[in-house]
């Protein structure tokens, strides 16, 4: 394979991946009513449980597009320093869009907060749409300023390639991508069948 199909696969991947974060963004902003009812189910089940672990967490929620958001926790904990975060143990999201296609992440562990939705997913992190993975140690995904940050071990896999990177930067809104190494030193590699580049 020579470089000219490398940098164009290597391209073709960052815009499915910023695609993908940009329908999530596009999904949060346009949420229906549903959103604000969850938020009262899960404060009212908080409530009733202690104050203190609540146990299979779920949260849904469907835009004007039919566009499903759905995220759920084997347990979780409210923030004793913010009342508006959660934090979730065992967690799975879920975006379905576009006529059934789909996108996972799953992670150990997540901060929620439900006023804004934004989520930080921590600790084996996996992200999965169609035939791309990608595994790292944090997603942050701020829906208030429609920015996705991957961080801290981040490796890319499809097909017919695997990239190796530290952080990769997404602008939900513009569809654009920045994909870094936090020692400038240091290279992103990019492993296609003719090995490391």
């Amino acid at each position: 394979m020579n470089n000219k199909n490398i940098i164009q696969l290597f391209l073709l991947t960052i815009l499915i991946i910023s695609s993908v974060l940009f329908y999530l963004s596009f999904f949060k902003n346009t949420l229906t009513s549903n959103n604000a009812k969850n938020i009262s189910e899960i404060k009212e089940a908080n409530k009733s449980i202690n104050k203190d672990i609540i146990e299979g967490v779920k949260y849904s929620s469907k835009d004007k597009k039919g566009n499903i958001y759905f995220l759920e926790a084997k347990n979780a904990v409210n923030s004793k320093n913010n009342e508006n975060l959660v934090i979730l143990k065992s967690v799975k999201a879920k975006l379905i869009f576009d006529q059934n296609k789909q996108v996972d992440i799953s992670s150990e562990f997540a901060e929620y907060n439900l006023i804004t939705d934004d989520t930080f997913f921590y600790n084996d992190v996996k992200l999965v749409y169609d035939y791309h993975r990608v595994y790292c140690d944090n997603i942050d995904v701020k829906f208030t300023k429609n920015i996705a940050i991957l961080n801290g071990n981040l490796i890319y896999k499809s097909l017919a390639s695997k990239m190796l990177a530290d952080q990769m930067v997404i602008d939900l809104l513009r569809r654009t991508s920045r994909i870094s190494m936090t020692n400038k030193n240091k290279k992103i590699k990019i492993n296609s069948k003719n090995g490391f580049n």
